[in-house]
């Protein structure tokens, strides 16, 4: 397919679908706001100022100079948000792509292969899907110390399972249908199958798991980090806000309140848009591929 044929595709399919455009437009908007973050903010995000700690926010008292209020540091609220939105956009990208990286090529060869290989597959799957998730990132990150690193490495060696297991399913659905025996007749080698008929039609899944995988992330990163083993303390993150913030939430609500909504607003988007993905490249409802 042509570059151009390509991003063509790609952005029929985007518009194509309210929920998918939405949630594109969210996750735009937050890319935007992570790169741009050092112009954004007016503040040093680990600054602190004392005399002007527990300022509510603007409405309730507040001053346009800290919109959203400080926190009991006297951290300026927003400049926190927008740098946060670096840190754990960054982790879900490398998670999510980790993933993808271990789980897809172990469930196309499981699928397409079958035999021995899926056997093994599917039995590590099982056994690594038997530990409970929370519990198992907990003891990765106890291993391994926490960083944030750290925890891109526990999201990946937790979470390639989704990846593998939906794939194996897709492939096993497409690999006895006739255009998959016409290569095979024509000599192509496995690799070149997976290549050329395979991996185009199991690209619009992937896109799903990759985007609604972000949105985990981006949870996992807050869960870890509340309970002190996620992003490392020094480093500003949606995670780290709310864990400071609780300890003294009785006397200010927004240093937790904010980064809350932030942390649902992306992953409501990104679930629009592994929804709308999901509805436009679904060939028994759309016409977006036809």
């Amino acid at each position: 397919m042509e570059k151009k044929r390509l991003l063509k595709l790609i952005f029929r399919i985007i518009t194509g679908n309210r929920r998918g455009l939405f949630g594109f437009t969210i996750l735009f908007i937050y890319i935007i706001i992570a790169l741009a973050a050092p112009l954004l903010s007016p503040y040093d995000p680990l600054e602190t100022d004392m005399d002007n700690a527990y300022l509510p926010p603007i409405g309730l008292g507040g001053t346009l100079d800290h919109p959203l209020g400080t926190d009991g540091l006297g951290r300026d609220i927003f400049s926190r948000l927008i740098h946060s939105a670096r840190i754990d956009l960054v982790i879900a990208f490398l998670a999510a792509t980790g993933a993808a990286a271990v789980g897809i090529p172990a469930g196309i060869f499981a699928g397409y292969l079958g035999g021995k290989v899926n056997r093994a597959v599917q039995a590590l799957t099982d056994a690594w899907l038997s530990f409970p998730h929370v519990v198992f990132a907990i003891v990765l990150i106890a291993a391994l110390g926490v960083r944030w690193i750290n925890l891109v490495i526990a999201i990946t060696v937790i979470d390639w399972t989704r990846f593998a297991r939906v794939v194996r399913g897709e492939v096993f659905s497409i690999r006895e249908r006739e255009f998959i025996k016409v290569a095979e007749t024509m000599g192509l080698s496995s690799m070149l199958v997976i290549a050329s008929e395979i991996m185009p039609n199991i690209l619009p899944t992937i896109l799903v798991i990759y985007t609604l995988e972000l949105g985990i992330a981006i949870s996992v990163e807050a869960l870890m980090s509340f309970v002190g083993l996620g992003v490392e303390p020094a480093i500003v993150s949606w995670g780290n806000m709310i864990a400071e913030g609780m300890s003294y939430i009785r006397t200010c609500w927004w240093p937790v309140v904010f980064p809350v909504i932030a942390i649902m607003i992306i992953v409501m988007g990104l679930n629009a848009l592994g929804d709308g993905l999901r509805e436009v490249t679904d060939p028994r409802t759309s016409s977006v591929l036809r």
